[in-house]
């Protein structure tokens, strides 16, 4: 005898992400719209939505998430308000596994005990941690470090090509004791012989390394619209870079990297909300790196201060053919780092400067 079973079908999407949230149907052929608040470790604290509507919005509180560091909810108060659906996704903006009572957080690639602090499957990187045991998390510091993907906590994390990599990594490794490297699968910048340690740049990239904070520098091909890099995207430009001499890309890399790192919270999840004086300290402390670095390079005899930066005019030169260039010049008083940047005329015989660089220099003018 044939049997038949009803299978329950829903036509349609239960739910489905959007950049601040997600969106699930509202029960009568529309949708609702479901934002979250996450904290700077990528944590989800709240969920909300406008239960009114556009006119007379209403604030409605779906749910709410507290943790502790190591990811455990804190209970009693974390619940759904209503008859919600539960996303199941909260520490780390992961989806949190209640199978048989085990309580488990996936994070993509082992699952994760938070009531423990602990991982249920040996860190693949584990080579690269031999004073931690392959069993942590975030190196037993879940608020300076996050561990996104379960491969390794994640600091200064350098992005692009593997040529644009190898030639970041040939630069600022040249002539230097202390020898950095790339993690393959994570992108993340670490010391690949932390007992020779020494020197200025070292110091500060190492110092950004532990810091607190994120940043990801997004390395790409020479490109028209940025002049070596561009601070809210985080993009370098290797051709403005490998134009110039190890010190002058050592000299830029530390300004950036230390910039960021200035940005409190994180520069990653804070760049696109710094306020005008945020940016300002921060320029500043990318500078304070760079004085280090020069001083050390050339000598403490020099008088070595920011005085500014900006196109020098006394340098123009425009040949019969209508191209030429002009310096774009960083002013540390008896040392000056010049980007020789080309000019074209157009048929108005109007000068306007373009992003390719002629020659990328230190100059002693002492």
């Amino acid at each position: 005898m044939l049997k038949r079973y009803a299978i329950p079908f829903q036509r349609g999407p239960e739910f489905f992400n959007h950049a601040e949230g997600y969106i699930e149907p509202d029960g009568s052929g529309g949708y609702d719209y479901i934002y979250q608040y996450k904290d700077h470790l990528g944590n989800i604290r709240l969920a909300y939505h406008n239960s009114g509507t556009s006119s007379s919005p209403t604030l409605q509180i779906r749910e709410e998430n507290n943790y502790y560091p190591f990811g455990l909810k804190h209970k009693g108060y974390n619940d759904a308000q209503g008859a919600w659906r539960n996303h199941k996704f909260g520490f780390g903006g992961k989806e949190e596994q209640e199978e048989l009572g085990l309580e488990w957080v996936d994070i993509t690639a082992r699952n994760y005990d938070p009531a423990l602090g602990r991982w249920f499957s040996m860190d693949v990187l584990a080579e690269f941690y031999a004073l931690a045991s392959p069993y942590n998390y975030s190196i037993n510091n879940p608020i300076k470090f996050t561990d996104p993907d379960g491969m390794a906590p994640q600091d200064v994390i350098i992005e692009g090509s593997a040529e644009n990599k190898k030639a970041f990594l040939e630069k600022i490794n040249k002539d230097s004791t202390t020898q950095f490297g790339i993690r393959e699968t994570t992108g993340e910048l670490y010391v690949t012989n932390p007992e020779d340690c020494e020197g200025i740049f070292a110091g500060h990239l190492v110092d950004a390394i532990n810091s607190e904070n994120v940043q990801t520098l997004k390395l790409v091909d020479a490109s028209e619209d940025i002049m070596i890099d561009a601070f809210k995207s985080g993009e370098v430009d290797m051709g403005d870079m490998l134009s110039g001499d190890a010190n002058t890309f050592k000299d830029n890399v530390l300004h950036f990297v230390m910039e960021r790192n200035d940005i409190e919270g994180g520069y990653d999840k804070n760049k696109d909300t710094v306020s005008r004086q945020d940016f300002s300290d921060a320029h500043q402390a990318g500078i304070d790196a760079e004085i280090d670095f020069l001083k050390e390079t050339f000598g403490e005899d020099l008088n070595i201060e920011f005085k500014g930066e900006g196109f020098d005019t006394s340098s123009l030169k425009v040949g019969g053919d209508g191209t030429g260039s002009i310096n774009y010049t960083f002013d540390f008083g008896d040392v000056k780092l010049n980007f020789n940047l080309k000019v074209v005329t157009d048929e108005n015989g109007k000068i306007s400067v373009t992003n390719e660089v002629l020659k990328n220099e230190f100059v002693i003018t002492n």
